[in-house]
């Protein structure tokens, strides 16, 4: 994931998947805008993500296979408790977000 940072709304070719360890890559679509960090959630099978950009957050529930928007702002950084159902954003102006599932 990633994408053009100077064009944040738009999703044009800025994810990919692998199902090999890196070997091969499969374009992705859906995702919402430039992405800064994707993160695997700990402890979920298939395994499940979520990308944050500035311009918003996306899921996968199929390993990268499709993506969907979460609703609300974007954030600059994530990350995920090892344990329990709990996440958190940094965004621009010192913004904090809590993600709980």
């Amino acid at each position: 994931m990633g994408g053009d940072d100077r064009k944040e709304g738009e999703a044009i070719e800025n994810g990919a998947a692998s199902t090999d360890g890196g070997q091969a890559w499969t374009r992705v679509n859906g995702l919402g805008g430039f992405g800064s960090v994707v993160r695997y959630v700990p402890g979920v099978k298939p395994p499940a993500a979520i990308a944050v950009g500035p311009s918003g957050a996306d899921y996968t529930l199929d390993d990268g296979g499709a993506w969907q928007r979460i609703e609300g702002p974007g954030y600059d950084a994530s990350s995920l408790a090892r344990s329990g159902r709990i996440g958190c954003g940094i965004g621009a102006g010192a913004r904090i977000g809590r993600l709980q599932w």
